[in-house]
């Protein structure tokens, strides 16, 4: 391996009940506002 991966920050991800307040968010646009944060 050519070097050490490390984290520098966290991000905390939305959190629900299956089916329910983002049932209608898909995957895509949950990384993508995890990736933007």
């Amino acid at each position: 391996m050519p070097g050490k991966v490390v984290l520098v920050g966290g991000v905390r991800t939305a959190v629900g009940k299956f089916g329910h307040g983002l049932k209608d968010v898909p995957a895509q646009r949950l990384g993508a506002i995890v990736l933007k944060s």
